[in-house]
């Protein structure tokens, strides 16, 4: 996978101008990776609130994490 502290350190010498283009909601690339993701432990918390063969829709950012999560320990559930 991509080691994104590594890649944050690189970024430093783009000029912020390029960053912005890229990232348009200010978020991502001008954060710490540690706060772009939300832990799998809290993930595994979400996922336990849904009622035996209930649903879990995730509306995060598109990476699959927390479906991902959902899938592997509560096999019960959809993931829509």
């Amino acid at each position: 996978g991509i080691d994104e502290a590594r890649v944050l350190r690189g970024l430093g010498a783009a000029p912020l101008a390029a960053l912005q283009r890229y990232d348009l909601e200010h978020t991502h690339l001008l954060r710490p990776p540690a706060e772009s993701f939300t832990p799998y432990a809290e993930l595994a918390a979400v996922v336990s609130l849904v009622p035996r063969g209930g649903s879990f829709a995730d509306l995060g950012c598109g990476s699959g994490r927390a479906l991902l999560v959902a899938a592997l320990r509560r096999p019960d559930v959809s993931c829509d």
